[in-house]
């Protein structure tokens, strides 16, 4: 009894065991295999913030990844702004270039009238010429106090001025005027500009009403006077600008000998050429010099109705120069010129030139009445055209 009893148990100890370790075994698999497709929540740890390590790789180039640039924050527009489009990184910007010359232009108004001058009056001759029937003369200023002296006793004798404030040598770059010489080095405008800043606040312009046109230069358009490089209308211009900002609303000159067809607007308010012996060789009678010359300016006019002209007639003798002209020769040339429309006054070149037969010595002369009545008659003759 006791041992089928034994026995009996034996069994059922076992079956049990079996089937609860087959049970447990089930609901172990059961739970791995939910783990394993995320069903049961929680289940599985978060995965932790550090980066999983990975393998270096074989021996490549390492590329490094460019940072991506910030956007500064855009400003709230106003009323009367344009909202801007979105932001993007902007480049500093680069310095801008401070310009070589900087001025800042005031044009002078045109004055009217048709001149008739003489060049090269000393300021003790200034009173003299005034009674020929001269309005306007020319002058080379050795510098600021010399300028407003000279400025000072043509406005005592009732005479206006073109004033030439700069020698030629103050326009070029002073090393190579120390190597080579004025006429082998070209126009420097910073020579120029420096130059002539040494008549700033000088107290020029309180002599407007005598100080007739600022002579910038003589034959710009000649490469000869410029180390073989003629100024460029850019250059002239700025020069202008210069005067301007300098002495105040004072007409700009310049003397360009010839006036070449290629020059342009606003280079100067007052441009001259010359008629000597030469070029009455080269044109014959005066009338055709001027309509070659007036054809040449008729471009610059038209974009610069204000631009004057001004011829410079022969009145020196000697040498290359041949005689000096007599004063029917002188009068036809000087009424053909103040009869001619666009023509805007005369100079007649020079009062004084040493070792030559100056207009000085012949109106000082035994036919000096003669001269000085025909200087008279062309006063009258150009001052009723501006009328």
């Amino acid at each position: 009894m006791n041992e089928h009893t034994d026995g009996l148990t034996n069994r059922i100890t076992r079956g049990h065991l079996i089937a609860f370790g087959l049970g447990a075994l089930s609901t172990i698999l059961l739970f791995a295999c939910l783990w394993l497709f995320d069903v049961v929540p929680g289940a599985r740890p978060e995965p932790t913030p550090t980066a999983t390590p990975t393998p270096a790789p074989t021996r490549q180039p390492t590329r490094t990844r460019r940072p991506r640039p910030t956007r500064t924050p855009m400003a709230s527009p106003t009323a009367s702004a344009t909202p801007a489009a979105t932001a993007s990184p902007t480049a500093p910007a680069s310095p801008t270039p401070t310009p070589l010359v900087q001025a800042t232009a005031t044009r002078p108004a045109p004055s009217p009238g048709k001149i008739v001058g003489v060049w090269g009056v000393p300021p003790q001759d200034l009173a003299e010429v005034a009674t020929y029937g001269f309005d306007t003369v020319f002058y080379a200023a050795k510098g600021p106090e010399d300028a407003l002296a000279y400025l000072e006793t043509a406005r005592q004798a009732g005479v206006q001025v073109v004033l030439n404030l700069l020698p030629p040598e103050a326009m070029v770059d002073p090393t190579c005027y120390a190597e080579k010489g004025r006429r082998a080095c070209p126009f420097d405008l910073q020579a120029f500009a420096a130059a002539l800043d040494t008549y700033r606040g000088r107290g020029l312009d309180a002599y407007a009403g005598t100080f007739y046109a600022h002579m910038l230069m003589d034959e710009p358009f000649d490469p000869t006077n410029w180390g073989g490089t003629p100024i460029n209308a850019d250059d002239l211009r700025a020069a202008t600008a210069l005067s301007y900002e300098v002495l105040g609303p004072i007409p700009t000159a310049i003397n360009a000998g010839y006036v070449p067809p290629i020059i342009e607007a606003g280079v100067a308010d007052i441009v001259m050429s010359t008629f000597y012996l030469n070029k009455e060789r080269t044109y014959g009678d005066v009338t055709f010099y001027l309509q070659d010359q007036l054809a040449n300016l008729q471009p610059a006019r038209l974009a610069d109705p204000t631009m004057r002209y001004v011829l410079l007639l022969q009145a020196v003798g000697g040498g290359a120069f041949g005689p000096f002209p007599s004063p029917e020769e002188m009068e036809a040339k000087a009424t053909r010129a103040c009869e001619t429309p666009g023509v805007d006054g005369i100079f007649w070149w020079t009062w004084m030139k040493p070792k030559a037969t100056d207009f000085a010595s012949v109106i000082r002369g035994p036919d000096g009445d003669a001269y000085r009545a025909m200087v008279a008659r062309i006063a009258a003759i150009c001052h009723a055209q501006s009328k």
